[in-house]
């Protein structure tokens, strides 16, 4: 008998193209036939699920326009610049706070809230050396650098074209409006969390007006070289693990301590209560934090001016720095409560968005380092969307260039500050790049100088040198490079031998890490900044050596030296991780993310060893290593009961104790 064939959508409103694809869409987010056409319908549209490609030894998910070839490219195309692989996801930048908050602001434009648009995939133009003379003659004459040559100087850079869709992002970040959750709860209140301050903030738009919020839809952040999955309970565990490991189930501080989601209640915070001057503090005495490219003295001017009698204006970029300052340091400070640390961290992330849209300048950069910084360790899936503004502002003001940094610095300690801070964003993108496993932005063209620059003067409160921290992660930066090259190796030869350059990589992870807990950085650091370090220290080492144990990971039970080689890492560094995790305290939890990120990472590639090879079950070892993560994983589910994904980690572990 044959299948009845599928009926249209018959609803007024919907043009043919829709009718046909049964979609729905509206004028704001339209379809790719609406948009070709010009057609308006006025149906939303229903989001499609990511398309699994499988494609010889790799396997990974892919934008659905990618995954069709479609071309979804608009009229009025610009240049910003990402990697061949669309990493991450990023859903749309509008928010309660970032709504309908225009009039407040800069103009009475009539400016629609931003929404999401779709990225096409295009190839990268080649530059011709006249347009590189140009672009760096324009640089050193003092003039902005043109937006599309600048990836010219560092050929590390890929360029996708894109276009915001006529709608501008929203610029005042600042004001409340209610949202949905607060309807629920019956309130009717309105009021901003900077009350009179509100007419004081100066908000410069783009030129441009467009705004890179990164790729639509997710991808993995493992791929598995197989090809077949022999069995049920292999095909099982695989799904979960593929989706513990994808960017929707990402542990984030602020909905790990939200009641209900991300908490957006910001007029619940008032900053006037809150001890500025301790967390200014707390924040620039922190080991590897803001103090690595920045100096306390020029936040707590911020502050002066905020609380000044005189009230001058006050920039988008000074606020956003303040507000990622102060969550920092309440993320640390035992006495704070957990609501306003949400609140303050919900509150980094959405001024960060809005300063995305300003007009670039070194403060503008400076802010966005900040931010990224702060991301890092409290979880984000704006990071991506972080990470590739901070790149383009960097490449748009010219920063990967002594004479631009010169000319646009007001003196030798600015100059000092934003190269500390180009090697910091090329530190954090090694090591997420190294996470989602895809192609890195920045290359060593991007770093404006051959070493670091050293601090001509440095906090007193400061515990260890800033400048020995940025050290170490620049060596870090250089290993996760060299993995990230060698991943590529494999993909372009799934047969090569890696053997040699899996223990070259592992033999200089284990040096670096070695180096660093027995040197200064970590013997000077007070006691429990000094725990907080090692534990980063640790987090680094083994998600990058459980990275290059996987660079092989296969089920198949045939496995070359190389694949044994990386197998044999994988396991050292799975065993000593959850072994650990009974050592990490819930402020500890709390304040880092990180390190429950490499835990769960350890506890997928075990099941993929356990399902790896045969179905008799797995080892007494095995069985003692899914016991303990399972442990750790159910107090903190106990601790967090509403936390979806301990749920969905805490069964992986019981599919496998109860097959074993």
């Amino acid at each position: 008998m044959k299948p009845g064939r599928s009926k249209l959508t018959r609803r007024r409103g919907a043009c043919e193209g829709c009718r046909q694809k049964k979609v729905r869409c509206d004028g704001g987010r339209p379809c790719s036939y609406c948009d070709r056409n010009g057609s308006i319908c006025e149906y939303l549209p229903v989001r499609g699920a990511p398309r699994l490609d499988v494609s010889g030894a790799n396997m990974q998910l892919l934008p659905e326009s990618h995954a069709d070839g479609q071309d979804v490219s608009r009229n009025a195309p610009s240049q910003i610049p990402v990697g061949h692989i669309t990493p991450y996801s990023f859903e749309s930048a509008s928010t309660p706070v970032l709504d309908k908050l225009l009039e407040q602001l800069s103009s009475s434009d009539n400016t629609a809230p931003f929404e999401d648009f779709e990225f096409p995939y295009g190839p990268t133009p080649t530059p011709t050396q006249n347009d590189v003379q140009d672009s760096a003659a324009g640089t050193v004459m003092g003039d902005e650098t043109v937006f599309g040559n600048y990836e010219n100087h560092f050929p590390g850079l890929e360029t996708l074209i894109w276009n915001a869709h006529q709608n501008n992002l929203i610029q005042d970040w600042a004001a409340w409006t209610p949202s949905s959750s607060e309807s629920r709860r019956g309130s009717s209140s309105s009021q901003s969390i900077f009350g009179p301050l509100l007419a004081r903030i100066v908000a410069e738009e783009n030129e441009d007006g467009e705004v890179y919020t990164g790729p639509k839809r997710p991808a993995a952040t493992i791929s598995l070289q197989q090809a077949h999955v022999r069995s049920r309970r292999q095909r099982v565990v695989v799904e979960r693990v593929e989706n513990l490991l994808s960017p929707e189930n990402e542990l984030c501080v602020s909905s790990l301590l939200s009641d209900d989601g991300p908490s957006r209640d910001y007029h619940s915070l008032d900053l006037t209560s809150l001890p500025t001057e301790r967390l200014i503090q707390t924040t620039f005495c922190e080991p590897g934090g803001l103090n690595t490219f920045l100096k306390g003295a020029f936040v707590r001017n911020i502050q002066a001016t905020l609380n000044s009698s005189s009230k001058p204006s006050i920039r988008v970029e000074d606020i956003s720095l303040l507000i990622t300052t102060l969550a920092w340091g309440a993320l640390l400070d035992h006495n704070i409560e957990d609501r306003t640390r949400t609140t303050l961290i919900d509150l980094a992330c959405d001024a960060s968005k809005a300063l995305c849209a300003q007009k670039d300048t070194i403060r503008k950069f400076l802010a966005l380092v900040a931010a990224l910084c702060l991301v890092e360790k409290t979880g984000s899936r704006i990071m991506y969307n972080l990470l590739v503004n901070s790149a383009s502002t960097a490449a748009a003001l010219g920063l990967h260039l002594e004479p631009s940094i010169l000319n646009r610095c007001g003196g030798d300690e600015e100059v000092v500050e934003v190269q500390r801070t180009m090697w910091m964003l090329y530190c954090i993108e090694k090591s997420f790049a190294l996470r989602v496993q895809t192609f890195s932005i920045l290359g060593d063209d991007f770093l404006p100088t051959a070493t670091i620059p050293k601090c001509r003067a440095t906090e007193t409160t400061t515990p260890i040198p800033s400048a020995d921290w940025l050290e170490i992660r620049s060596k870090y930066a250089r290993i996760c490079s060299n993995i990230l090259q060698l991943r590529g190796s494999l993909k372009g030869n799934a047969t090569m031998d890696s053997s040699g350059a899996t223990l070259a990589l592992s033999a200089a992870l284990k040096e670096w890490y070695a180096s660093t807990d027995t040197g200064p950085v970590i013997s000077s650091a007070p006691d429990e900044a000094g725990v907080r370090i090692r534990r980063q220290m640790f987090n680094h080492y083994h998600e990058a050596l459980l990275h290059l144990g996987s660079l092989s990971l296969s089920l198949d039970s045939c496995l070359s030296a190389g694949c044994e080689q990386s197998k044999t890492l994988r396991r050292e560094s799975l065993r000593e991780v959850i072994t650990s995790s009974n050592t990490i305290s819930s402020d500890s939890f709390l304040q880092d993310v990180n390190h429950t990120y490499v835990t769960k990472l350890a506890l997928c590639l075990l099941a993929i060893d356990i399902v790896q090879g045969s179905d008799s079950g797995c080892s007494k070892e095995d069985h003692a290593l899914l016991s303990v993560a399972s442990g750790f994983f159910a107090r903190k589910q106990i601790l967090l009961p509403r936390c979806s994904p301990f749920d969905d980690i805490c069964k992986l572990a019981e599919i496998l104790i109860y097959d074993c």
